[in-house]
């Protein structure tokens, strides 16, 4: 390495093309190894070790099984619900109806509804770093779809040749994908798996949801959430493992025998004058009788290490700035947070699920509701109120909102916001997971019921007195939001003294 330069960078042009280093068998590569190579020259080779790995840390690691419930929790909650939006409440309610109607048998493979599969697709994104969503029609039922791993879009053994396929993917000249190539079985499914073409289908891309992960501009397949942690999170795995040996150790009496004798004499002498192995099991109760010159030693491991608890929250800190979440919610340990602190972070990775809740709702929740509503329009389930494609597009969707962090406080800005006129009630709702129609129309429903119950039983409702003390406090307040709200033509506060 020292003394051949073409030696030298023969290994470095090596370590380079080995792609992802948590995809690698090294485990202490510390060296920088920056590569020229295309998104696909890095990703493609090492993205069966990262997802491989990936679902294994998923299976058998609770932290990272935690971590990806957590973001799934955060994103996808109990389900996003779609709202149409056309303007006409008939059409509104007609294509509200179609929805509910279907979204219990869209995923028949799986047995599962709207809210498990959206939760499935999710947990593939970061898991795989990819799913694929195929829109399939059978003559005796309505559209469903086909929940496709990644696994089985690849390039079959017969067509490498061709250069316009690439990791089961077919472009055009301008990289643009024209078609997949989706293997009809899971090449785990048996142990000799031949990926030839009559063993795929070709799916036009324009009948396929491709959902990824990209890493770079070019990048033909999506990487996993976990791709630059994964060793982070087996290092923390192994390090719990080996602190509870440690501590199993020192729940016993681990003795050894000393002799002074040379130690061929001292295995004869144990084997045939006192008749017990050294490899015996250990039970409570077992007494060994000594040899002359021999005497007994205890093993107490030196437990708990006080550097096991920083450690750990160090890679917890490694993890967490990978993925957007503090180490607290690595851990699921705020027992040492402050409000503030807590609040901080809990903002902090909200940013995080709203990216994911918005790319999920654009890409797979969109794209489902035009395939449904596209089938139940070409069987005449829509003629009855003409439902145009703009009708159908105009869909809001209702992700699970996060409580409030400080109820009362959040509450009281909310309240300003919505009397300056900065917000509405649909944003707010839509911030609770909340449909805003159902909410007013069930709380004038229970006014109503109230109003009703008290006029049957005679019953008046109670009028709370005025306080000076209260309307000089909204006084004030109402003054100050006011004056803040006064903006001239150039965007400047009036009166904002």
């Amino acid at each position: 390495m020292e003394t051949d330069p073409a030696y030298r960078e023969m290994v470095f042009a090596t370590l380079r093309a080995r792609g992802y280093k948590n995809a690698g068998s090294s485990k202490s590569d510390l060296q920088f190894r920056g590569s020229t190579g295309s998104a696909d020259q890095q990703l493609l080779g090492s993205l069966p070790a990262l997802r491989n790995r990936s679902i294994e840390l998923n299976m058998d690691d609770p932290v990272a099984s935690g971590l990806t419930t957590t973001f799934i929790n955060n994103s996808i909650g109990r389900g996003i619900k779609p709202q149409a939006n056309t303007g006409k409440d008939k059409k509104d309610d007609l294509l509200e109806s179609i929805w509910n109607s279907r979204m219990h048998d869209l995923f028949p493979a799986e047995g599962i509804n709207i809210w498990d599969g959206q939760r499935t697709a999710m947990r593939k994104y970061l898991e795989d770093g990819e799913i694929f969503i195929k829109p399939s029609k059978l003559p005796d039922r309505p559209l469903f779809f086909e929940l496709i791993e990644a696994d089985r879009v690849a390039t079959p053994n017969d067509r490498t040749h061709e250069t316009n396929i690439t990791a089961g993917i077919e472009k055009d000249k301008y990289g643009i994908p024209v078609a997949y190539w989706v293997s009809k079985k899971h090449p785990g499914d048996r142990k000799t798996f031949i990926s030839l073409a009559d063993q795929f289908e070709r799916v036009p891309a324009d009948s396929i949801l491709h959902f990824k992960k990209p890493s770079r501009p070019g990048s033909t397949r999506g990487e996993p959430l976990f791709h630059a942690i994964l060793q982070d999170l087996h290092d923390m795995n192994y390090l719990l493992v080996v602190s509870l040996k440690r501590t199993q150790m020192a729940a016993n009496f681990a003795t050894f025998i000393k002799t002074t004798e040379k130690i061929e004499d001292f295995f004869e002498g144990t084997a045939e004058e006192y008749g017990f192995r050294l490899d015996h099991d250990i039970v409570p109760g077992m007494i060994f009788k000594l040899n002359p010159n021999e005497s007994i030693e205890n093993v107490v491991p030196n437990f708990p290490s006080p550097e096991f608890a920083p450690f750990v929250v160090m890679l917890a800190r490694r993890i967490g700035a990978a993925l957007g979440v503090s180490w607290q919610i690595v851990l699921k340990d705020f027992s040492d947070s402050t409000y503030s602190s807590a609040r901080t972070d809990l903002l902090e990775a909200r940013q995080t699920y709203v990216y994911l809740q918005s790319k999920f709702i654009q890409d797979v929740c969109s794209y489902m509701w035009f395939w449904v509503m596209n089938d139940a329009r070409i069987s005449g389930q829509l003629s009855k109120q003409y439902i145009t494609d703009a009708d159908i597009q105009n869909v809001v969707w209702i992700a699970p909102g996060w409580q409030w962090v400080d109820p009362v406080k959040e509450a009281k800005g909310a309240e300003i916001e919505l009397a300056i006129g900065i917000t509405t009630q649909r944003e707010l709702c839509a911030q609770k997971g909340k449909d805003w129609k159902e909410t007013i129309e069930q709380r004038i429903k229970e006014e109503a019921f109230e109003k009703e119950l008290r006029v049957k039983y005679g019953v008046e409702k109670e009028v709370k007195p005025d306080n000076p003390a209260d309307d000089t406090e909204d006084e004030e307040e109402e003054k100050k939001t006011r004056r803040y709200s006064l903006i001239d033509n150039n965007g400047r506060f009036l009166n904002a003294k």
